[in-house]
């Protein structure tokens, strides 16, 4: 599977976009931009953006997508998944929440865009690991 490469060692480090095709019409309907952490971050896999074409948007595609990334780290015995969304993405936030992601907290005026509006930024993480607490 070629999403399997952005965890490989060799390719860890690099620049990676993934895309899903519709094989009919051979356009790209969704893509994903996965990363890992370097040195003391190498057991956080950074999801830095899933984007679906609108007309495939109500398909659950980039749930599906998101399940993938999450079972491929949980594979690769990643601690956790980070990703970054604007506040104003309350749809976003919720679908991410809703896959076991936590805001940790809120970046005000982290982005930015080309007019130079800022925006504030949720910070969330999804733990990878069993907690085995559960029981205490």
């Amino acid at each position: 599977m070629v999403i399997d490469s952005w965890m490989n060692q060799e390719n860890c480090h690099r620049p990676l976009a993934l895309v899903v095709l519709d094989v009919s019409t051979n356009r790209v309907v969704a893509s994903v931009n996965p990363s890992k952490g370097q040195q003391a971050t190498q057991n956080v896999g950074d999801i830095q953006q899933i984007l679906v074409a609108r007309p495939f948007q109500s398909l659950r595609l980039g749930s599906l997508i998101l399940d993938g990334l999450i079972e491929l780290a949980v594979k690769e015995n990643l601690h956790w998944l980070k990703v970054e969304i604007a506040t104003e993405m309350k749809e976003i936030i919720k679908a991410f929440e809703s896959k076991g992601f936590h805001i940790q907290t809120i970046l005000d005026d982290y982005f930015i865009d080309s007019k130079g509006t800022t925006f504030d930024v949720a910070l969330m993480l999804r733990p990878l690991l069993k907690n085995d607490y559960d029981d205490f």
